[in-house]
């Protein structure tokens, strides 16, 4: 319909023209393949036309600190008549996760009507995430302004760190160590007679767990412990992302080794907090 036989048809010739144009003024070269800004001119055969633009999605690494007890990391979720419905309004985010806090945010900052999250881990919504911060990667699509303000902080609540990256990167923010400390009571009986010492360095070394009927191989590569009564120690470990704590101390999913197996007796996480995040690749590992 717009092609003269022999010549480009308009549309190309129009997308040179704009092309020339822009180079022109900016200086800038034009990246076909991952464009700053695409837009579509859509005309029907009445000659009406609309315009859409999206563009270029902004990739950011995210660490938040936690400095308050009680603050889940993601929105729950109920089950409805087989649909899963976030447990707040289309829009509507609240203060009382992460996932919330982050999302409003990033919202107002970039202009996108659609930001994606993906965790690195979580933790206890009663634990506090303190150090470096906890690691995320955030998919900002067709932001209005790319310019965001790299922090935010909600005195005495949350902290939020933010700076763009490369898709080719990601993968190594996904490695990484946590500094913890546990506070832990013994259920049943006491501590009278067990040698601490001796059994809290078993922990050491490689941790097997399952998920979805898969086992995952980890490690702890150190623990040191302090007692505060017969009955409750505090325990400080460091080891890699992603183990089960409260499944490490209790046990009552399989998991080797385990302390309650170790001490012989029936033990509880009462809470642990994050100290510090340690990125393998800051130190040679």
């Amino acid at each position: 319909m717009f092609k003269i036989k022999g010549l480009p048809n308009i549309k190309n010739h129009y997308n040179n023209i704009l092309r020339s144009e822009i180079i022109k003024v900016t200086g800038y070269s034009i990246d076909h393949l991952n464009p700053d800004i695409r837009i579509q001119v859509f005309i029907d055969s009445q000659f009406n036309y609309s315009i859409k633009y999206t563009t270029r999605s902004l990739l950011l690494l995210g660490n938040y600190n936690k400095y308050k007890r009680g603050l889940g990391q993601r929105f729950s979720f109920n089950n409805t008549h087989n649909n899963k419905k976030k447990d707040h309004e289309e829009n509507q985010y609240s203060h009382f996760t992460i996932e919330g806090i982050i999302l409003e945010y990033l919202y107002v900052q970039s202009g996108s009507k659609n930001i994606k999250i993906a965790w690195s881990g979580s933790e206890d919504k009663n634990s506090l995430v303190l150090g470096n911060g906890r690691p995320f990667i955030v998919k900002i699509d067709s932001p209005h302004i790319r310019n965001i303000q790299q922090i935010f902080e909600i005195k005495g609540k949350i902290r939020l760190i933010f700076q763009e990256v490369q898709i080719e990167d990601i993968n190594k923010y996904y490695q990484y160590k946590i500094q913890i400390n546990t506070l832990i009571n013994i259920i049943e009986d006491n501590l009278d007679e067990v040698d601490l010492e001796k059994i809290v360095s078993k922990l050491i070394g490689d941790i097997r767990f399952q998920i979805n009927n898969k086992t995952i191989k980890k490690k702890i590569y150190s623990t040191s412990f302090k007692i505060i009564d017969n009955k409750n120690f505090e325990m400080k470990l460091l080891l890699d992302n992603g183990i089960p704590i409260k499944q490490l101390i209790g046990g009552k999913e399989f998991i080797e080794p385990c302390l309650s197996k170790l001490i012989n007796k029936k033990c509880e996480c009462l809470f642990f907090d994050i100290d510090e995040v340690i990125l393998n690749n800051k130190n040679g590992n």
